[in-house]
């Protein structure tokens, strides 16, 4: 996994750990200090190969400047007393396929301190953006073959909306698949609102609120969405706030998409994972082409 050389809140260059195998992201309280930063009061749980357990923590968010220039926000970084991470350079010129795309390492010792680990919560700094390989380009290459069968949990959800399935104002409603009704969520208003903040600040000073706020406007337009009513907000005990942000798709710049982070974890929890995924049920498009040739019209 690479350690890299970036600079947090402008201010303090450090060393980052780009670790895809973490959910979250973890900062050293040293780093902390050196920004002079305090965070919000938080427990999670912290599982690895040899333990899992609850740990109090600090929650902050940070921006990391990269050498490239282009400033990403990291969301939700949890406080630690240390990253332990011992690192092994190397020297990437050696590697004739590695010499074109990868700069020789910004550091020569193997004692570099890591103050901060950067996981899958915070995916865009995680996107690589070159790949090189000592031979050809390769690809995975099956006989066309792709296990269908569906899970005991594929089951239990198809089985949910078979019996639940409800129809209101022409469109069906499905129950959401919990995998436990009693279990209560905690209450993470705390930071979807923090979320909120951090993504108002980011779309004024990049030009984009009207853009964005044009598109929450058609989602209440068109009833994908729905204002809660302030009598409601508190009423019922099991609630789950959704923090959300901006997407652009590569090939279309233009075009600013809402998306909805389900992942979002508070307290060692997150909506995905107290709930079902339930099977694919989605037509692929190769058996529609076919049933084309067979008949009028495909269903």
């Amino acid at each position: 996994m690479p350690i890299v050389q970036v600079t947090v809140n402008n201010s303090c260059k450090v060393f980052t750990l780009l670790d895809s195998g973490s959910s979250n992201s973890f900062c050293s309280r040293a780093l902390a200090r050196r920004l002079g930063i305090t965070g919000r009061s938080y427990e999670f749980e912290l599982r690895n190969l040899n333990k899992s357990g609850t740990q109090k923590s600090e929650i902050v968010d940070l921006t990391l400047s990269p050498e490239s220039g282009e400033t990403l926000e990291l969301f939700a970084v949890y406080m630690v007393d240390d990253i332990p991470i011992k690192s092994s350079p190397i020297e990437t010129a050696s590697y004739a396929h590695l010499s074109e795309i990868l700069p020789m390492p910004a550091y020569k010792s193997d004692n570099v301190t890591v103050d901060l680990l950067t996981g899958q919560y915070n995916a865009e700094a995680l996107v690589p953006l070159d790949v090189a390989n000592q031979g050809s380009p390769t690809e995975m290459e099956n006989k066309g073959l792709e296990c269908s069968s569906w899970s005991q949990e594929d089951k239990l959800v198809k089985g949910l909306w078979d019996r639940e399935h409800r129809k209101v104002d022409g469109h069906y409603e499905l129950p959401i698949p919990w995998r436990d009704r009693s279990e209560p969520l905690p209450n993470n208003f705390i930071v979807a609102k923090s979320r909120l903040d951090n993504l108002y600040k980011k779309l004024v000073r990049e030009d984009l609120y009207d853009r964005y706020n044009a598109q929450i406007v058609k989602l209440l337009e068109k009833g994908y969405a729905e204002e809660v009513p302030e009598s409601e907000l508190f009423a019922i005990d099991r609630t789950w706030d959704l923090p959300h942000h901006a997407v652009f798709l590569e090939e279309k710049p233009d075009k600013l998409r809402v998306v909805f982070d389900c992942v979002s974890t508070f307290k060692g929890k997150s909506l995905n994972d107290r709930c079902m995924q339930g099977p694919d049920m989605i037509n692929k498009l190769l058996p529609v082409l076919l049933r084309f040739r067979q008949h009028s019209i495909a269903i």
